[in-house]
């Protein structure tokens, strides 16, 4: 895969050499298949955590006009990066669980790394180690399974916090609080909403 060899210099953690995004029309095996149909079958699953995780960031990438051009990677001690250089954690949660079950209780939001990165059971306490200038936590508002569109930008919700809104949080924050800190917002105000608290 000669593009995914190409090594550029930079990225949201710093200066490590990072590797180029994949052609979706490359070839993977003899018989024709290609890159989009490997992610086509791993990734369709919009339930999955890992999945909402992912097209979460792409959402936010993109509204606020991040660089696009180099791929996203778990190592990277930012979720996204502004042009203007604010580092933004992106945090996901869901109104269904993995199984496409209504959750039990509240909806959640955690946090399981240095960058932020949410699961359904979170590990560490978000709040008291939050460093990113902003936290933008994301809620796919399907509510049940037979709508769930995870890539439809129409069903997620925006919340964007400061870092000094999080840093009283624990190791999970609840709906209701989020909802007393920041109103929600769609995709296209999250770009504004995301310049407004910067300003």
């Amino acid at each position: 895969m000669s593009q995914a060899a190409e090594v550029r210099t930079g990225s949201a953690a710093g200066t490590e050499p990072d590797t180029a995004l994949l052609s979706p029309d490359e070839v993977v095996t003899p018989d024709g298949a290609r890159v989009t149909d490997v992610w086509s079958w791993a990734f369709s699953d919009g339930l999955a955590t890992i999945v909402r995780q992912a097209v979460a960031e792409y959402l936010v990438a993109r509204a606020v006009e991040a660089d696009l051009s180099r791929p996203r990677r778990d190592t990277d001690t930012w979720d996204v990066v502004t042009p203007e250089g604010t580092t933004i954690e992106v945090m996901s949660a869901a109104h269904l669980d993995a199984y496409g079950r209504p959750r039990t209780g509240t909806v959640t939001w955690g946090r399981t790394r240095g960058g932020g990165r949410a699961e359904e059971t979170p590990r560490s306490d978000f709040g008291a180690a939050a460093r990113a200038d902003l936290y933008v936590l994301c809620l796919q508002t399907a509510t049940h399974r037979s709508q769930v569109d995870v890539v439809d930008h129409r069903q997620w919700e925006f919340y964007v916090l400061a870092r000094e809104d999080v840093r009283h949080f624990g190791v999970a924050v609840g709906l209701r609080a989020v909802q007393d800190r920041a109103r929600a917002v769609s995709w296209e105000q999250l770009g504004e909403a995301v310049r407004a608290a910067t300003r």
